[in-house]
């Protein structure tokens, strides 16, 4: 059976993100939004959904339209809305180094007072909108993933999140989106300088803080990368 890098990839930043939320030994509700449908550009600094880099302001508008959303508590399904419940996500993530194109991981320099990442569940109201300052971002070949861990700084009140499920202010939140698909890569002087790319994520809260995933996160990196060379080597 062949292990493709981006698998290797996703398994691994999954991986790290439940280490992180399982290091407590304290007893902890979690709630977990799946997604899928998910349009990013990066234009070569920012990285936001395809539909407009302006957003922000709950407007569908200005948002990605999603195919699904699944909301998981404490690991069991609760409840699913599909793209004919007006679901949408808000993406800005602003100051991103270019990433070589040979591979790996950088980290923004921060959003600043701007949106991180809204979740839209209605036509008429807000989901889960999250103001996470700094995100990293992954390139490895032909696939990217982004990630972010931190407190939900910037919860909208009140939140429109459906099955009675709500992420409350300072809760610790991790964010992770892995792509499907690559396309209209830009590149200079071996830098990445641009891409458009669709994929699925998750976003993860709990009540307790845990520990930052980031180093996880690097480890977990770094691992893929030295994998995804051996493969080449062997090919």
């Amino acid at each position: 059976m062949t292990v493709r890098a981006r698998d290797v990839f996703v398994i691994l930043l999954f991986a790290s993100l439940s280490l992180a939320f399982t290091a407590s030994p304290a007893a902890a509700e979690t709630l977990e939004i799946q997604f899928t449908g998910l349009h990013l550009v990066y234009d070569g600094t920012d990285l936001y959904d395809a539909t407009t880099i302006n957003g922000g302001d709950g407007d569908p508008a200005d948002a990605d339209p999603l195919t699904s959303m699944l909301f998981l508590k404490d690991g069991v399904l609760v409840g699913t809305l599909t793209e004919n419940d007006n679901i949408f996500a808000d993406v800005l993530i602003q100051n991103i180094p270019n990433p070589p194109v040979s591979g790996g991981a950088v980290t923004s320099s921060g959003n600043g007072n701007s949106f991180g990442f809204d979740l839209l569940t209605s036509m008429n109201g807000w989901g889960l909108a999250l103001n996470l300052d700094k995100f990293q971002m992954f390139f490895a070949g032909p696939d990217i993933a982004i990630a972010a861990t931190g407190l939900a700084s910037g919860t909208r009140d009140p939140q429109n999140l459906p099955f009675d499920l709500k992420i409350d202010e300072g809760e610790r939140i991790s964010i992770v989106v892995s792509s499907t698909s690559l396309s209209n890569v830009t590149t200079v002087a071996g830098k990445v300088t641009g891409f458009e790319t669709s994929g699925t994520g998750s976003v993860r809260g709990t009540a307790v803080p845990e520990p930052s995933t980031f180093v996880l996160l690097g480890l977990g990196a770094l691992g893929l990368f030295g994998y995804a060379r051996r493969t080449r080597c062997r090919g």
